[in-house]
């Protein structure tokens, strides 16, 4: 009623010997910026989603590669394709390496590195947003990698998440459709919530 439309456009980059070719990288990104484009065209808000899946035995160094290119190629579409970052969200993975590494889990101060090192380098500072999603790692792992991120000073932009699973999965768990149950899955979701904004908690304190 007050007028905040949204939308989301995701699109996915598995990393092997061959992949994501420059080509899918290419095609992925004018897909996004097109996308991202017609949304503000219609007074939407185009939340764009490029995402890299944890799965596999890469390194986290390998997918911070990989994700440099993929963020790199996006935000020249979007130039290319007149997109005004300050009406846009990104949607991103956090650089992690994958879940059959010997490397995995990545210590929270790793992934906090390893992500703000690309998006420092290829993330324009008009960008509205950055909101992360938990791509596959259980929601403690989420919430730890989120707040060593929000914890790096001086970012240009506003930082935050946009997952659900990582909210929701205790909860549901603990919920298991049995009414009797309700008051536990409650405290559940208000302490996920809690620790997912710990960080602005502090802030405010």
């Amino acid at each position: 009623n007050q007028g905040a439309r949204f939308a989301k456009w995701r699109v996915v980059y598995r990393i092997s010997a061959n992949d994501p070719s420059q080509h899918v990288m290419i095609l992925n990104a004018n897909t996004l910026a097109h996308y991202a484009k017609i949304c503000q065209n219609h007074e939407i808000v185009p939340i764009i989603e490029p995402e890299i899946l944890i799965e596999g035995d890469h390194s986290i160094t390998t997918c911070q590669s990989i994700g440099l290119k993929v963020i790199e190629t996006l935000f020249g579409a979007c130039d290319l394709y007149q997109v005004d970052l300050a009406y846009a969200l990104l949607k991103p993975n956090m650089i992690t390496s994958g879940k059959q590494s010997s490397q995995w889990p990545d210590s929270p101060e790793s992934v906090a590195k390893h992500t703000l090192d690309i998006f420092r380098q290829a993330v324009p500072s008009n960008l509205a947003g950055i909101n992360f999603l938990s791509g596959g790692q259980t929601p403690e792992q989420a919430t730890d990698n989120l707040v060593a991120i929000q914890k790096q000073n001086d970012q240009p932009w506003n930082i935050s998440f946009s997952f659900a699973r990582a909210i929701q999965e205790p909860c549901m768990h603990t919920w298991q459709g049995q009414p009797e149950n309700c008051d536990s899955a409650r405290a559940e979701l208000i302490k996920r919530l809690r620790a997912n904004c710990q960080f602005w908690e502090s802030v405010d304190a």
